[in-house]
């Protein structure tokens, strides 16, 4: 029991360590969103990966058989039963962190099937099909229930659109913004981020790492698609994705 409890404090440390450099190395990102996001996405690896190359320092610190340190704290921990009781605690908040999400995607994926559900028209299509969206093109989706831009699924692809009017140059804008998050799998980075969130739910430092990807993935997608623009059509551009990203709720 007492095993995974030091590992479990060497990786939350190092994880905050970790953390505090990206926070202090974010001024000299600003202008460079996808490297951000990649630092931080580190941050978020290193929470899950169940290693601890100081656990030798540790224990010519603190040996086992020795008074004090956090090897006896454990073991005494271990003696009076506490260790099965935060073995529980911590189950508990995974389970409690990881239900309303895993109950999320499943609502979304049941809407996706639903009757507010229909293909896109030619005007969409047309503007997809002019963008080099690999061999593999996603399947684009009106949903009257949706306020912005989603993409779902890993080997089959699916862009869900918000079922309202666009005009021309804030079609192909919203295009371009949801092709560089499907071209950069930021489905795959955002879960590897929440998965470690909700492993490491009582550490605040993987809840801001988790947030801290999502905002450096829209910020480097939103760049990106205006850079697709011509110099007329970033301005409604612009409008168009600070509109949309203000409108997408902090968990995403």
């Amino acid at each position: 029991m007492t095993a995974w409890m030091r590992l479990l404090a060497v990786i939350t440390g190092s994880g905050v360590i970790l953390s505090g450099a990206a926070w202090a190395a974010g001024p000299l990102l600003r202008r460079r969103p996808a490297l951000r996001g990649m630092v931080w996405l580190a941050v978020s690896v290193r929470l899950l990966i169940p290693y601890a190359p100081v656990w030798g320092w540790l224990i010519r610190m603190y040996p086992a058989q020795g008074l004090g340190g956090p090897y006896e704290t454990a073991r005494r921990l271990a003696h009076f039963g506490a260790a099965r009781v935060l073995t529980f605690l911590w189950l508990f908040g995974i389970f409690a962190a990881l239900a309303p999400r895993v109950a999320a995607y499943v609502r979304l994926r049941l809407l996706v099937r639903g009757p507010s559900v229909r293909r896109v028209g030619p005007e969409w299509q047309d503007v997809w099909d002019s963008l080099d969206t690999g061999r593999h093109k996603p399947v684009l989706l009106y949903c009257r229930s949706v306020a912005f831009p989603l993409t779902m699924g890993v080997l089959k692809r699916v862009v869900v659109l918000p079922d309202r009017a666009f005009a021309p140059e804030e079609r192909r804008c919203l295009l371009l913004y949801v092709l560089y998050h499907i071209r950069r799998h930021d489905a795959v980075r955002q879960g590897v981020a929440q998965l470690a969130a909700c492993v490491h739910w009582f550490n605040p430092a993987a809840w801001y790492a988790c947030r801290a990807v999502r905002r450096a993935a829209e910020q480097a997608c939103a760049v990106e698609a205006l850079r697709g623009l011509g110099e007329g059509e970033r301005p409604i551009g612009r409008a168009l994705l600070r509109c949309m990203l203000e409108r997408q709720p902090p968990w995403r």
